[in-house]
């Protein structure tokens, strides 16, 4: 690997080093898969990544306007570039069941990895058992959902909860590393961010220890089904992956679950909203890629 010639870390072997990336949403044509990663690997400049990941289930071209490709083609065009060499592995991000169950179906090749929002307030049980059944690692983005962020006070747990911190003082930890070696021993790989170089070694610390039955039960009873980043502006998408939550319209939306072989997924059925979002202009590449970094 390339390195500074001031750098004071030692070189290491492209082996030593684990690459992810993700397909966005405006490459889901199955034939625009392995240009997308190509543009990937050659700003990585790398030849390969250890794991490509469908960012998400749903399509969107760069005008904002949904793309129907249904995500079974797009999958298809991630195995073709792991056939290539370019990925070691593929897997998928904020799919649900019934989309990795019509993967399943269609005999194509199972995900290593399905990357979702998990933590005490969204632990979604059914589906890590799921993952556990089919041999699919399970990694978990915000892994502490909103509870540090001051500004929302949606949320509907806090740092300072009592017993969460009555529980770090039992374990001589703090919050955060409760919650990391929570969702380990769930069997979630979490990934917390951070940039201060003191936080990120206090995610590391947290394999000196177990917890108890008890505190697990009392960890498990924060569950609300609270989602941190519902994306709501994709509601109306056929495959939007997400139970559909309420906002401030009075219009009325509902969700069917289609279960047949050829498009499982869950559908909302409403269509009298136009399929464009307007929140950040994608015919702006600053703009658009300052989106992409900050919505998971």
């Amino acid at each position: 690997m390339e390195r500074s010639s001031n750098s004071m870390v030692p070189p290491v072997s492209r082996e030593e080093i684990f690459v992810t990336t993700k397909l966005w949403n405006d490459a889901h044509a199955r034939s625009a898969v392995v240009p997308a990663l190509r543009a990937s690997l050659a700003q990585l400049r790398l030849s390969y990544v250890d794991l490509y990941l469908m960012h998400w289930p749903l399509g969107q071209f760069a005008n904002g306007t949904y793309d129907s490709t249904h995500y079974l083609e797009t999958w298809r065009g991630m195995m073709t570039a792991r056939a290539r060499n370019l990925t070691r592995s593929i897997g998928v991000s904020n799919f649900n069941q019934l989309m990795l169950e019509n993967i399943r179906l269609h005999q194509l090749a199972t995900p290593a990895v399905l990357q979702i929002e998990w933590n005490i307030n969204l632990q979604q049980p059914e589906l890590l058992a799921y993952c556990r059944q089919h041999n699919i690692s399970v990694m978990g983005y915000t892994p502490f959902g909103a509870l540090m962020d001051k500004r929302r006070a949606d949320s509907p747990t806090r740092i300072d909860d009592p017993l969460l911190t009555k529980m770090a003082a039992k374990y001589g930890k703090n919050v955060p590393q409760i919650l990391l070696r929570y969702a380990v021993e769930m069997g979630v790989v979490p990934i917390p961010k951070s940039i201060t170089s003191s936080r990120i070694f206090e995610n590391i610390e947290i394999f000196d220890f177990e917890l108890d039955e008890s505190d697990k039960r009392t960890l498990r009873d924060f569950d609300r089904g609270y989602r941190t980043v519902p994306q709501l502006k994709w509601r109306d998408h056929p495959f939007y992956p997400f139970e559909m939550m309420p906002d401030n319209s009075t219009t009325t939306t509902t969700t069917t679950t289609t279960t047949t072989a050829a498009t499982t997924s869950t559908v909302n059925t409403e269509t009298s909203k136009p399929q464009v979002i307007s929140e950040v202009d994608f015919n702006d590449k600053t703009a658009r890629m300052s989106f992409r970094d900050i919505k998971i």
